[in-house]
């Protein structure tokens, strides 16, 4: 069940992005999200359940994270680095029951070495990842076997990084009829925007290209256009664009509008259109969602609230019923739960983030340094994108920042004298 988020996805085939290193977690208290659930219509649909355990939490630095168990499947990690995650789904009826589970183990930097995943039909899909010296994984290997312990399916995933550490090339081998059958490929600017992905599948002997993603930024490293090409069996055809807006300094969009390609007119064709309102208190965003039919037409609302740390407590959304009038009540609502936690015990793994942040929390003055990299300047963005601090200073490995926000949630990045982002961490304010 899709549970309710403000993310378009996009059509073209899944061209997955690892999970980050876990940052190193050195503040006295944090909050890591332990349950979800989603209602529709009065019922309970779907929910979540996190456990953990030595101090590990969640990585919540934007929508996407809150929701990496169902975007990725069971087939990648999660920003949120729990011992196990539970997941309960509603087939009918008033109640819900226990529908697949995930267990995670962890090697000595804290990263996850390998995750079985499990349905209620006791299938099962193994996984061990081989990482290299940045913590980042090089090799996933998948064996799935059914209810009754006969083998499914093995193959291997390899992964390569170019030398500023994105991927380049993940590419998938069965392993059991000895034969590759899936490559993706991209390509970075000299900014390290991924500009174009690139997807192959193995096919007599040889790859052939199935499909790609073109990308566009901005001169401040901004998403502004993505189009999506398929080979539906007569080479590749146009499938679906999307273009973005963003307001002022924004680094999150308040626009974005999906358009299909319609062969028989030979022209785009609207299809959706989100239009993203951030109130002044940060407390709330609203989500117009509006569909083409000969013109736009409003369908919806979405109404997200963040507690005073950044964090989403829950959205709700509002049917249209014309006239400029919402619904006054929401159809359905999802919720996030959170516990505070206290991180001390967790083994480090700083060197593999490179950036050292203290005192984290602070009252605005901290001073920021890396290990392995230099920089010349620091960015810190609210968790709805919007710069709150900025300063450059000549190219160093450590620097003081007095950045007199607000309390609350941020994260911090750093950027070499290219403007290029080396690493980020989450900060909090106090």
């Amino acid at each position: 069940m899709k549970l309710r988020i403000p993310i378009l996805m996009f059509s073209l085939c899944t061209i997955s992005a690892i999970a980050k290193p876990v940052h190193n977690k050195t503040t006295a208290v944090k909050k890591r999200i332990i349950a979800t659930s989603y209602f529709a219509n009065g019922y309970l649909i779907d929910s979540n359940r996190y456990y953990y355990s030595y101090g590990r939490g969640s990585e919540l630095t934007n929508a996407e994270s809150y929701y990496d168990n169902y975007l990725r499947g069971s087939e990648e990690e999660q920003n949120i680095h729990c011992d196990s995650t539970v997941n309960y789904i509603n087939y009918g009826g008033t109640s819900i029951i226990r529908s697949s589970n995930k267990t995670y183990k962890y090697n000595s930097n804290n990263l996850p070495d390998n995750f079985v995943f499990t349905n209620t039909g006791n299938y099962k899909q193994y996984c061990n990842i081989t990482r290299n010296a940045a913590g980042k994984p090089t090799t996933i290997s998948f064996r799935d076997t059914s209810g009754a312990g006969a083998q499914l399916s093995n193959y291997t995933r390899y992964l390569n990084y170019n030398t500023a550490g994105y991927l380049v090339t993940d590419s998938s081998y069965n392993t059991m009829n000895n034969t590759p059958y899936l490559k993706r490929i991209t390509v970075y600017d000299a900014n390290n925007n991924d500009t174009l992905l690139s997807a192959y599948s193995y096919k007599n002997g040889s790859w052939a290209l199935t499909g790609i993603i073109r990308k566009t930024f901005d001169a401040n490293n901004r998403l502004i256009s993505k189009i999506a090409q398929k080979d539906t069996g007569t080479g590749l055809h146009y499938t679906q664009t999307d273009s973005f807006g963003y307001r002022g300094t924004d680094t999150f969009q308040n626009y974005h509008v999906v358009y299909n390609w319609d062969a028989n007119i030979s022209q785009w064709v609207g299809v959706e259109k989100h239009n993203t309102y951030f109130s002044t208190n940060k407390l709330t965003d609203t989500i117009l969602i509006q569909k083409w039919n000969s013109s736009w037409d409003t369908l919806e609302r979405i109404i997200t609230y963040y507690d005073t740390d950044g964090l989403i407590q829950y959205g709700q959304s509002y049917k249209y019923n014309g006239g400029g009038v919402y619904a006054s009540a929401p159809y359905d609502r999802t919720s996030f739960y959170f516990q505070t936690y206290n991180p001390a015990s967790i083994i480090t793994t700083e060197k593999v983030a490179g950036i050292i942040v203290s005192p984290n929390p602070s009252k605005g003055i901290m001073a920021v340094k890396t290990n392995n990299a230099t920089f010349s300047h620091i960015i810190i963005t609210d968790m709805q994108g919007r710069i709150a601090f900025s300063q450059s200073q000549p190219e160093t490995d450590n620097a003081i920042i007095n950045t007199q926000l607000s309390t609350g949630t941020y994260i911090l990045s750093i950027h070499d004298k290219q403007g290029t982002k080396i690493t980020s961490s989450q900060i909090i304010i106090q």
